[in-house]
């Protein structure tokens, strides 16, 4: 524990509570009956271990796992970077807690897995079930099943916190469902899962960690049809951040550009890299450029300069729903464009 608060720094007073529940939950509980951490406190040490192993895995190579967006500021990327440490961890500790469903207690005293603690228990006998309803497999569903119950006992301060944010939670419980099966899909958390979890394992049973070959099963979605659908419903809805040239629709940044990357995040669940979606756009036939300063001569006269995105108008919607819409356009002025 005391390397987790030395990576996670003041993040840690947010975790301890989850540390002291998992802790008081696992007690007595192995992390598997005999194949790798299976002293009577593996289930707590194996979920410690990767934790830590995580956090290691990340710091080692934090562009590769949370590259930054563009033109993200240096503040705005340290709190994505402290929310996604900080669920790295938390996705350690609560990985495998539903493999507690795998065992069977006996006792002549009151006990309720994933509530008491066996710490409070005399005379318990723990032994694995011969059901075949909660596997090894399969435990992965209950322990993200568990979180909601955990973060109600533990998750307070957390909750009440900076680093709350649903989409990294989506990512975190994709990652522990996913784990124990072989395919991959486009979360970084679920990635260094994997193999933090291959390594803990490794270690202890003195084995070399070899990165298993996994069947690839990426999650394909059109991040640039995607966009386009978002901004086609706010030009029903608001006339603000965007101008219409009769080629071209301007979205202007970082006004409606960063809200649109925004509704993206949300809707798959999880941060999507600005620089991938319009890598899309470029690649879909949406734009010819990135993100540039041109000069816009408003209806008023007045001349200012945006920087903006220039979507094909025919691209984004037809041209009879333009007419009927009855867009007012305004005047792009031949200018020296330049990268903001």
């Amino acid at each position: 524990m005391l390397q987790l608060k030395i990576k996670l720094g003041r993040l840690y007073e947010y975790l301890e509570p989850f540390v002291k529940e998992l802790e008081k939950i696992s007690y007595g509980y192995k992390a598997s009956k005999d194949y790798h951490h299976a002293g009577e406190d593996g289930l707590f040490q194996h979920s410690i271990d990767v934790a830590n192993r995580m956090l290691d895995i990340f710091l080692e190579n934090e562009d590769k796992y949370l590259p930054r967006f563009e033109n993200e500021k240096t503040g705005a990327y340290q709190t994505r970077k402290e929310k996604f440490l900080f669920h790295l961890a938390l996705t350690g500790l609560l990985h495998d807690i539903g493999k507690i469903a795998i065992y069977q207690v006996e006792t002549a005293y009151y006990y309720v897995p994933f509530i008491t603690s066996l710490r409070d228990v005399k005379d318990s006998i723990v032994t694995e079930k011969e059901s075949k309803g909660i596997n090894y497999i399969n435990s992965t569903h209950l322990s993200g099943m568990v979180f909601g119950t955990i973060l109600e006992r533990a998750g307070r301060k957390y909750y009440e916190s900076f680093l709350y944010d649903f989409q990294f939670i989506t990512m975190m419980l994709e990652a522990i469902h996913l784990e124990h099966y072989k395919i991959m899909v486009d979360n970084p958390i679920l990635h260094i899962l994997k193999k933090a979890d291959g390594m803990s394992v490794a270690e202890e049973r003195n084995e070399p960690f070899v990165q298993p070959q996994e069947k690839h099963e990426v999650k394909e979605i059109d991040l640039a049809k995607l966009y386009v659908e978002l901004f086609n419903q706010w030009t029903r809805v608001s006339t603000n951040y965007w101008f219409y040239t009769g080629e071209y629709f301007l979205v202007v940044n970082p006004a409606l550009h960063k809200k649109l990357i925004e509704q993206i995040s949300q809707h798959i669940g999880q941060p999507v890299q600005e620089d991938r979606v319009i890598d899309e756009l470029i690649d879909k036939g949406y734009t010819e450029e990135r993100i540039k300063q041109v000069q816009i001569k408003l209806p008023s006269g007045k001349v200012h300069t945006f920087s903006v995105i220039k979507l094909k108008a025919s691209k984004v919607m037809s041209q009879e729903e333009i007419e009927n819409r009855r867009l007012s356009k305004v005047e792009l002025l031949e200018s020296e464009e330049k990268e903001p």
